[in-house]
Formats: C-alpha cells, sequence, structure tokens
C-alpha cells in the first residue's frame, strides 16, 4: 500500500491541467519603432503562458515585487488509460486541474494549485475502485506549488532557434504533494509561434528518481495551444494535449503504461462537466478542489498532515 502511494505521488507530478479574459494582442506585444506594435512574432511569450496557465492578470503588477492573488483557473481533461505495447484501453481518465498564481518578481510567477483525476470504466463509466483485486483511487494532488522563471535567447538550446521560437520558461518544484523541492528535475518550456496569432509551448519531462521504497521511471510531454488576443474566448480556449509512459499502478507495471489526455481552460467551476462537479460536491474529501491553495501557510499545513497520514500507514 505504500508503495501504491508513493507512487500515486510521484506520477503525473507536473501534469498543468477560470479563465480569465487574455490581454489584446496589442497588451502583450513588444513595442516596435516610435511605440507602435507588430502582430507579427512581437508577444511576450512569458506573459502569454502564465496568464494562459494560471490566470494571473498580466496587465498589471508586471514591475511588482509583491505577491498578488489572482482568481482560479480551471482545467479539465478527459482521455484514456492504455496497455504498452498492445495500445489496449483500460480505463477512462477525467479530472481537472484549479489553479492561480502570485507574481513573486517581474520575472518569475509562483503557481498555488490542485488537482484531482479519476479513473472509469471504459465500458459503463463508472468509478472504478478496484482492479484485479486492488484498490483503485483517485489521482490526487492535494496542493502543489511551482515557479515560472522567464529564461532568456541565450539560453534556448541550439535546435530549438528559429524565426518562430521564443526565450524559453524555466519551471521549478517548490513543494508537491509527495516531492520535494528539486526531487524531480524539471526541463525548460520551448514557447514557439504557430502563424502569428497562436503560441505553442512544448514542456518535456523525464523523471528518473529513487525514492525511499523505490525506483521510479518515467517521461511526459505536455503541449500546450495558445490563441493570442480577442479571439480568446470561451469558444476558443487555450488547450493542452498530454502524454506520459510509465508504471501506473495498480493498472500497469514496468513501465507499459500509457496516458494521454486532451483539455482545455473553462471560466469556473460551473463550466466543469456535471460529471466532475457531482463528484466534488457528494463529497467532503473534495471539497477544496473547488479553490486552489490559498498561500504557502496552506501548503506548509497540509504538508504536516499528509505526512502524519503517512506515517500512519506505515504502522499498519
Amino acid at each position: 500500500m505504500v508503495h501504491f502511494v508513493e507512487k500515486a505521488a510521484i506520477g503525473l507530478l507536473l501534469c498543468h491541467f477560470c479563465f480569465q479574459p487574455f490581454p489584446t494582442i496589442d497588451a502583450l506585444a513588444t513595442p516596435g519603432p516610435n511605440g507602435a506594435s507588430s502582430a507579427k512574432h512581437t508577444h511576450d511569450a512569458f506573459e502569454t503562458f502564465v496568464a494562459m496557465r494560471t490566470g494571473i492578470d498580466t496587465t498589471t503588477n508586471t514591475d511588482s515585487a509583491e505577491p498578488k492573488p489572482m482568481k482560479p483557473a480551471f482545467w479539465i481533461g478527459i482521455g484514456q488509460l492504455l496497455s504498452a505495447p498492445s495500445g489496449k484501453p483500460l480505463a477512462t481518465i477525467e479530472g481537472f486541474d484549479v489553479s492561480s498564481a502570485v507574481r513573486i518578481n517581474k520575472d518569475t510567477v509562483r503557481q498555488f494549485s490542485r488537482k484531482i483525476f479519476w479513473y472509469r470504466d471504459i465500458h459503463t463509466n463508472e468509478i472504478i475502485t478496484e482492479f484485479e483485486g486492488k484498490p483503485v483511487r483517485p489521482i490526487k494532488y492535494d496542493w502543489q506549488v511551482f515557479d515560472y522563471k522567464r529564461g532568456t535567447a541565450n539560453s534556448m538550446h541550439p535546435s530549438h532557434q528559429s524565426e518562430e521560437a521564443q526565450a524559453p520558461i524555466h519551471p521549478s518544484i517548490v513543494s508537491s504533494m509527495g516531492s520535494t523541492s528539486g526531487s524531480v528535475p524539471c526541463m525548460p518550456i520551448t514557447p514557439k509561434y504557430a502563424g502569428s496569432h497562436i503560441f505553442t509551448y512544448q514542456f518535456p519531462l523525464f523523471i528518473d528518481i529513487q525514492t525511499e521504497k523505490i525506483k521510479y521511471r518515467a517521461w511526459e510531454i505536455y503541449d500546450y495551444t495558445v490563441p493570442l488576443g480577442d479571439s480568446h474566448d470561451g469558444n476558443l480556449p487555450p488547450s493542452i494535449c498530454w502524454t506520459r509512459q510509465g508504471d501506473a499502478a495498480p493498472f500497469c507495471v514496468n513501465g507499459e503504461g500509457v496516458m494521454h489526455i486532451t483539455g482545455h481552460r473553462v471560466k469556473t467551476f460551473e463550466d466543469l462537466p456535471l460529471s466532475m462537479r457531482e463528484l466534488i460536491e457528494g463529497s467532503d474529501e473534495y471539497s477544496l478542489f473547488k479553490n486552489p491553495p490559498r498561500d504557502m501557510e496552506e501548503v506548509s499545513k497540509l504538508q504536516v498532515e499528509f505526512q502524519e497520514k503517512i506515517k500512519l500507514m506505515r504502522t499498519r
């Protein structure tokens, strides 16, 4: 049981799945000659990403070092767990992430988030609670805290340098349920234009760490697509495509589990699918997922509670 909890707590560690109207194209554009701005390859990739991912208002406080909490951003995701190499579907996966952010300084934003994803039967769509005699629980993170730091063109990998590519964004884990700061190395997020009015962001993650009990290995790739400017609304939201291969206890071991999820942002908790809202509103255990963690004080409290639960499980 402890092994399963550790795997569940490490797996999906950076799954980046509310809605704020984005700044207009001009607001995110870099001024050209005489203060003019061009819609062609002039947007601020860092500010666009943090606004998209967290809902933080990038039109104010960009020069302030004083953290300011923002309204939450909700991301929904639906996909499948499959067995490799056969491709056999094992379960449907559905859930959501809720996030907000504060600005640490003009080049660093801190994200506070929670996420929960359930396994459903591929035939009946019922919540799976058992697989081959072993308990199945949701993928659940009561808290995750990440910092996003603006990179520079000089830090770009040579293979990423092109007219469409932009300076990378450097993520780092501050705190995550079941992990510690720096325990999982984060690769740069690579922004790139697709035409002049769409940004794409790719975030690869390769995990190869030894925990107290297990060797954990997996790879994950997150691809975001972000419409720019006034066209960004409820009919054209930012979207994500996420793929992971690794253990998925209790369904798959030996790295044979493949998860693939597509998702997008919605405006509020009420805009989540009814199936998700009913699960959250029908359980006291899940009620905190209506909002992200408020601050590091709440995160510290949750950390202590989690460690106490782990200690209790190990004594059984």
